[in-house]
């Protein structure tokens, strides 16, 4: 079983996919709240196993059979990367979006503004329940909120020292071939996913950068560590491979990520969605019911709902006045809308309920297709007014 223990915001979910579909999604299983047991995942066939869990969790429960890898990013750029994430999934935590919708704005600060972030991460604790500084340390020695030392970076760079593979975000295609050189892959096709906007994206700010720095020194040691040995260890492989006479392995991009809410957008979702386990079901579970019982979350979500609302009708109407709109989301908007005034019908209106699902359809199909076709540049000049 292959195990990758992945530091957050080093680019685990595009790693995850890459080598889950060189093992399989049916045989590659993604932590998403609840830790899991090896000996539960072996029991179901499960041979590559990624999330948040560290080393010494797993060798907790005896590490035979299991090789490691994990990969280390610049530590200022992984604090950036954790405020870019905070952002773009806020609704998944109160507190947060109560700062990002609510705070930031009364303050009159751009939701990318160093300002903003530099406030972010001083409270960042209050909001998130963890700390931020030395967030690839912190991991490695499962101390989400302790003081850290340099007795924690020793434990860190032993633990890293005992995986089979440490790999280096910023040389993303490089840690693919070492991964394929060290465990005999023929070829490895990999996307981009979890990718922040530009808007969600601080605005680069050298203070800024030199701030998060000075928070981050046991994190630049380990990733120098890391990188390091990153550089010894590729070497050692390409030589391995060249006396062997074996070919190296392809790492080319894969196919480009198909359109949301297309068949092949939810044949993706689904075998991604396949390995969750009843525990992760139960949690989704806990947290809807959660939101159904907070009356002022409920209130909160009806006016952000209003204001998507009113978002959406600014794009429809721009499709229909706007000659920048591109032509075939009008189109189709416009044949939704034609089909109403039509005389002729295919379900015929006398018959009860059923009578008008032609109507409703045509209507409902037309303002679908019609704003998976808006442009892109449209629905953003519409959402900035």
């Amino acid at each position: 079983m292959l195990v990758f223990c992945h530091c957050p915001k080093t680019a685990g979910t595009s790693m995850f996919r890459a080598i889950g579909r060189v093992y399989g999604q049916h045989r590659s299983y993604l932590i998403k709240r609840e830790r899991p047991s090896i000996a539960a995942l072996r029991a179901r066939g499960i041979s590559f196993v990624a999330g948040h869990a560290p080393h010494i969790y797993y060798t907790a429960q005896g590490a035979e059979g299991l090789q490691f890898f994990t990969v280390v990013r610049d530590p200022v750029q992984t604090a950036l990367s954790v405020f870019a994430h905070c952002a773009r999934h806020r609704y998944l935590w109160r507190p947060a979006m109560e700062f990002f919708d609510a705070e930031l704005p009364a303050r009159g600060l751009a939701l990318n503004a160093p300002e903003a972030v530099r406030l972010f991460l001083r409270r960042f604790p209050a909001l998130m329940g963890i700390r931020w500084d030395n967030l690839q340390v912190r991991f490695a020695v499962d101390k989400p909120t302790e003081p850290l030392s340099a007795s924690d970076l020793e434990v860190a760079r032993r633990s890293f020292a005992a995986m089979d593979v440490v790999g280096v975000t910023e040389r993303f295609e490089a840690t693919l071939e070492l991964l394929a050189l060290r465990f005999g892959w023929p070829e490895v096709a990999f996307g981009r996913y979890g990718v922040s906007s530009e808007e969600q994206r601080p605005v680069h700010d050298p203070d800024l950068m030199r701030e998060i720095e000075a928070e981050v020194a046991l994190d630049r040691d380990l990733t120098a560590w890391a990188r390091e040995r990153f550089d010894a260890d590729l070497a050692v492989a390409r030589a391995e491979r060249v006396e062997r006479g074996a070919p190296a392995p392809t790492i080319a991009p894969s196919a480009a990520h198909p359109r949301r809410f297309s068949p092949a957008w939810v044949r993706e979702w689904i075998a991604l969605a396949r390995p969750w386990t009843r525990d992760d079901w139960r949690w989704w579970g806990e947290v809807t019911r959660a939101m159904m019982a907070d009356r002022a979350r409920r209130r909160w979500r009806a006016a952000e709902l209003g204001r998507d609302a009113w978002q959406e009708l600014r794009i429809f109407a721009a499709l229909l006045f706007d000659w920048r709109s591109c032509w075939p989301a009008r189109l189709c908007l416009l044949l939704g809308l034609a089909y109403l005034f039509v005389p002729l019908d295919l379900v015929p209106d006398r018959i009860p309920v059923l009578g008008h699902s032609d109507e409703a359809s045509f209507l409902l199909g037309g303002l679908m297709l019609g704003r998976l076709l808006v442009p892109e540049a449209t629905v953003r000049r519409q959402r900035t007014g």
